[in-house]
This record gives structure tokens, C-alpha cells and sequence, in this order.
């Protein structure tokens, strides 16, 4: 046996060259079981590691199309019931579904390259990519028909769409709602509305296809360009009675028609405002929309119809429906020809954020009114709004022109000491603003005199 070791120093001095005794070791969590557990954990780490390499290399192999795919079958079969069966193959199936579909689309690409640049480009180049594909047997499948169609249909080639249709019936293609729609797109875009409806309502129920509302929308359009505007309106019943619901562009394209057909029998604003009270009553947050209230207070400004325009804006108020700038700078346009001041400025209060033209079409309201010092008031307004910016020459045209026909002469020159204060530019058009409105006034006393 070695040698005991030497004894310790007399002296109660620490000896530095003797090791310093070790603290005791935790009895819950010895130095061992936390060294063998950490290295567990890095185990399981690089195994998964390595199986996540594997399957990358399997996803890259599939997706390049290599000859393994009988072998990893049979090994994501074999995974898909060591895990259960629960969901494992129908995971690897959908990678494939989808890597197929890459191959099909890259295949396809410059196909659909050449259609595009037909596209969109003038209607000869597209005849001449219609012929190439149709010589060379391209047009195989339905995906790329479809999309010769809509180019043709985006041209107005009615003729060589009607022979490519011909030509798919011939070869059994199938038929898709998006290929009649773009069949009737062509017909409906050339002015043949009639026959764009015959292709949606009785063409696609010989094929056992039911129409969508996207569909239909082309043929509304070809009649209310043609001015008949009464098809439209056939058309949007006919929707109804096949149990397909409007949407709200149909309806906007209806309206659109009703209102700017010429008419010799009167105004056609109740029959538009109809259809917006039958959209309002199908209890749809969707529709009707703001360019639905927007088409009516504008047809209302042009006949002066103020208090329809009132109405339409509380209406669009009690939907949730903030109408934007140019509707309200309408309505009081409106409220302004008709010398309803009142009017106007209840409805300028309720807006929250008024703009610059919404302020511009205030003073034009209270201009036409005669109101001069409320429009002073709201110039005033505007100049101290921070969130507008400092009032434009215009503003201060609208201001003079209502101080010089309305106002006394004090008036005027305040608004020129505003326009001053704020550095805008007097220019030829202030001053005659200023000399038209002197002569109004004065003209008029001539006449009370």
C-alpha cells in the first residue's frame, strides 16, 4: 500500500499546496443524473435532426421528379401505419398532389406567356397567337382555353371565340363556368347583348352549369351601354327568379343605366332610388355600397332635389356608412341651389372630418343662399382647422364673390386682409371675382331702384 500522507502543520496558518475540501453533492439532483439526462437530450436532438434531412431529401426528390417514388410509397406507407394512420399519408399525398402541379404549370408556362403578351397587346397580335396555338394542338386542355378565351373576349373577337368553343365541343373538353363566361364576355363586349344572355341563361344549362352573379355582370354592362336600360332591369329580374342573388355591382350597373339613359317620359331618379330601398330591404351589411348613395346624390344635385339628398345621406348614416367627400360636397351644392341654408349647415355639423373641397362647397352653399357672414364664419373655420390645410385661392374667391354681390364693403375688405394675413397671391381672377360681384350688386339696386 503508497504511504499515508504527510500530517498537517502544527501552525493554525491555512496551508495553501492542500486542496480545499469539495461542498457535498445535492441528493435530489446528483452531477451524474444531470450529465446523463443533458446527454439524452442532445441524443433525441440529433436524431431528429437526421430524420428532418431525410425527409427533406425525399420532399427535394419528389418535387425533381426522380424514379424513387415506388420505394418512398412504400416507406411513407409503411410510416403512415407505424404512426397509425393518422394523417401521415394523407400529408405526403398532398406534397405530391402539389409537386405534380408544379410540373404541370411549369410545362404550361410559356404557353401562357404567349397568351398573355396577346393579351395584352393589340387585337391583331391576338388573332395571330390564336391561329400558332391553334396549328400546333395547343389548345388541349381547359385551363389554357379558358385563358385564349378571356383574351379573345378582352379584344372583342366574338367570331374566333365561337370557333374555339366549336372546337372544344368537338374534342369533349370540359366545359367550366369561366369558359362560358368568357364566351359571353366576347358577345357582350362586341354589343351583343342578346346573345351574351342566351349564352349564360340557356348554354350553361344545357351543360349542367349554374351562372354566378361575376358572370352576369358583362351582360348588364353591353345593355346599359346600348342605352336599354330596360334589359338590364329584365336581366337583374331574371337573376331572381333562378334563385341567383344580386350583388351589389349588379345592382350599381342597373342603376348606373337607369340613370343616364336619355329620357323623354321625365325623371327616372324614384325607379333608381327603388332599387337602392330593395337592396337596403334584403338586410345585407354588404350592400347597398357608397357608390350605390353616391350615383343617387348625384343624379339628386343635377334635378335639385335637396331633401331626397338629405334623405339619402341620414340613410347612409344609419347603415354605418361614411359617405365620403365628393357625395357630401353634392348634397350641399344642392341644398345651396335651392336656398335651403338651414339644411346645409345641419348637415356640415354632423361631418366629423370635413376636407378642403367639403369646405369649399360649404361657402359655394351659403354663396348661392346669400348668406355672406356665414360664409365669413366658415372661411374663418377653416383657416383655424388644424387638420386642413391653409384655405386655396379658391376659397377666397368663393368669399369675395359672396361679400361683393351680398355684403357691404367693410366685408370685403376683411376677406382681402384675411387673404393678405395668410400670403395668398391676389391674381387676375380675385380682382375680376371682386369687379363681377361689384356690378351684380350694383345692377340689382339699379333694378330695385
Amino acid at each position: 500500500p503508497p504511504p499515508p500522507p504527510p500530517p498537517p502543520p502544527p501552525n493554525d496558518e491555512l496551508d495553501v499546496s492542500h486542496p480545499m475540501p469539495r461542498p457535498p453533492r445535492c441528493k435530489r439532483h446528483p452531477v451524474t443524473r444531470i450529465n446523463h439526462h443533458h446527454r439524452r437530450r442532445s441524443l433525441k436532438r440529433d436524431e431528429s435532426r437526421e430524420k428532418g434531412s431525410e425527409e427533406a431529401k425525399r420532399s427535394l426528390a419528389r418535387s425533381q421528379g426522380s424514379e424513387e417514388d415506388a420505394g418512398m410509397e412504400k416507406q411513407q406507407s409503411s410510416m403512415a401505419r407505424g404512426n397509425g394512420g393518422r394523417g401521415r399519408g394523407v400529408w405526403f399525398r398532398r406534397k405530391r398532389e402539389e409537386a405534380q402541379k408544379t410540373r404541370q404549370e411549369q410545362e404550361l408556362e410559356p404557353l401562357l406567356a404567349l397568351i398573355h403578351d396577346g393579351y395584352h397587346r393589340n387585337s391583331k397580335r391576338a388573332i395571330e397567337v390564336f391561329e400558332t396555338l391553334r396549328a400546333d394542338g395547343s389548345l388541349t386542355t381547359t385551363k389554357v382555353c379558358n385563358r385564349v378565351m378571356s383574351m379573345l373576349a378582352e379584344h372583342q373577337l366574338w367570331r374566333q371565340a365561337d370557333s374555339l368553343y366549336k372546337d372544344m365541343i368537338s374534342q369533349g373538353a370540359e366545359m367550366t363556368v369561366a369558359t362560358l363566361a368568357s364566351l359571353a364576355n366576347a358577345h357582350a363586349k362586341a354589343g351583343r347583348a342578346y346573345e351574351a344572355e342566351r349564352l349564360i341563361f340557356e348554354t350553361m344549362q344545357e351543360h349542367g352549369l349554374r351562372p354566378n352573379p361575376r358572370a352576369i355582370t358583362p351582360v348588364l354592362m353591353a345593355f346599359v351601354r346600348s342605352h336599354r336600360w330596360e334589359g338590364a332591369l329584365r336581366l337583374l329580374r331574371r337573376m331572381k327568379c333562378i334563385g341567383i342573388n344580386p350583388t351589389s355591382i349588379n345592382y350599381n350597373v342597373v342603376i348606373q343605366g337607369v340613370l343616364r339613359s336619355p329620357s323623354k317620359s321625365g325623371s327616372r331618379f324614384p325607379m333608381a332610388n327603388s332599387l337602392v330601398v330593395e337592396m337596403e330591404c334584403r338586410n345585407d351589411p354588404r350592400m347597398p355600397d357608397t357608390l350605390s348613395y353616391s350615383l343617387l346624390t348625384d343624379r339628386a344635385m343635377r334635378e335639385g332635389r335637396w331633401r331626397e339628398s338629405v334623405d339619402i345621406f341620414k340613410r347612409m348614416s344609419s347603415r354605418s356608412l361614411q359617405p365620403d367627400g365628393v357625395a357630401i360636397a353634392q348634397i350641399l351644392q344642392t341644398c345651396g341651389k335651392a336656398r335651403k341654408w338651414q339644411a346645409a349647415t345641419e348637415l356640415f355639423n354632423v361631418v366629423t372630418k370635413p376636407v378642403p373641397y367639403v369646405y369649399g362647397a360649404m361657402l359655394k352653399a351659403m354663396t348661392d343662399c346669400g348668406e355672406w357672414s356665414r360664409v365669413i364664419y366658415y372661411l374663418r373655420e377653416c383657416i383655424m382647422d388644424p387638420s386642413v390645410p391653409t384655405p386655396n385661392q379658391v376659397m377666397f374667391n368663393i368669399a369675395l364673390d359672396a361679400a361683393a354681390r351680398h355684403g357691404p364693403s367693410h366685408a370685403v375688405l376683411e376677406v382681402l386682409k384675411m387673404m393678405q394675413e395668410n400670403d395668398v397671391a391676389k391674381t387676375a381672377i380675385t380682382y375680376n371675382t371682386l369687379l363681377n360681384g361689384l356690378l351684380h350688386r350694383a345692377s340689382h339696386q339699379c333694378f330695385l331702384a
